[in-house]
């Protein structure tokens, strides 16, 4: 899955057809830029904010290991009246979905691992080879089968509770995933007026 966000030229700059062609691709480059530029300070904010769960950060937003949002920013396409990001990120696709559909085990796997420690968030089960499946009450005892276990991956010797498990998971639509539709066009239209200024400063002192 991923997102594309495309910068319509016409929309940018009401004036633009005004601008000779050759003019006007460095106008729209410099359109994406800032386009470019108000992605990355959002995701680093984002990235700054704390976790619901109260664990780490695990670089979902900004991170150095190729699977963080901000890595998956792709090069800008153009075309002669407009640009195109696209962002290929499935769960940040996921995020922006007005309605998620709900988030199942992959392919041969029977249960999701939702982090129960910070000591496992981040992290794949395969981590841990001390850990066994079991049961578990909602603070984290141990608990037989029944009406209020659930199932868990626990460590065989204390017993500690590092993921539950659950074979669906629904989570809610992010509406801050992005920035606004407002921010992104005026982040592409003052990258474009700069621009233009530019252009003109130019051709002034020529």
């Amino acid at each position: 899955m991923e997102l594309k966000i495309k910068i319509d030229a016409e929309k940018v700059l009401k004036d633009l057809e005004k601008i000779p062609g050759d003019l006007r691709k460095v106008v729209l480059e410099a359109s994406a830029e800032g386009v470019r530029e108000s992605l990355d300070k959002h995701f680093m904010a984002r990235q700054s904010e704390p976790r619901k769960d109260g664990f780490p950060m695990q670089g979902f937003w900004v991170g150095t290991k190729g699977k963080s949002v901000r890595e998956s920013i792709q090069p800008t396409v153009f075309t002669e009246n407009d640009a195109t990001i696209t962002i290929k990120h499935a769960p940040l696709a996921h995020k922006v979905n007005l309605n998620p559909p709900q988030i199942r085990p992959g392919v041969g796997k029977k249960y999701l691992t939702i982090p129960a420690i910070a000591q496992a968030a981040g992290k794949s089960a395969a981590n841990f080879p001390s850990l066994i499946f079991g049961f578990a009450q909602k603070d984290g005892s141990p608990s037989e089968k029944g009406k209020q276990a659930v199932p868990v991956l626990m460590d065989r010797n204390s017993k500690q509770v590092f993921y539950w498990l659950a074979r669906k998971v629904q989570t809610p639509h992010d509406p801050r995933a992005l920035p606004s539709d407002t921010e992104l066009q005026d982040a592409a239209k003052s990258a474009a007026e700069e621009a233009i200024d530019a252009l003109a400063n130019l051709f002034n002192h020529k």
